[in-house]
């Protein structure tokens, strides 16, 4: 992950030579993604950090990390 100057990031997928964007909050849920933080842990940063209810959140964050397991970026607990 490569942080930019406003807080968002870009992922890199070295099989494909792709970068993808992802904004402040989608790059703290990326680096709490460590297999040592549950979802909910998880959810409890996003939600003390941004400005944003807790249901928005678990949503969005639902939805990142079934995009990132899609694009193989992100293993589910299950596959490990």
């Amino acid at each position: 992950m490569q942080s930019l100057p406003d807080g968002s990031a870009l992922l890199y997928d070295t099989d494909s030579a792709t970068a993808y964007p992802i904004t402040e909050s989608a790059a703290v849920a990326w680096m709490l993604s460590d297999g040592e933080h549950s979802i909910d842990e998880i959810t409890d940063e996003l939600e003390a950090q941004f400005d944003a209810n807790r249901q928005t959140i678990a949503s969005d964050l639902s939805n990142l990390f079934e995009d990132l397991q899609i694009k193989g970026l992100l293993q589910s607990p299950s596959a490990e």
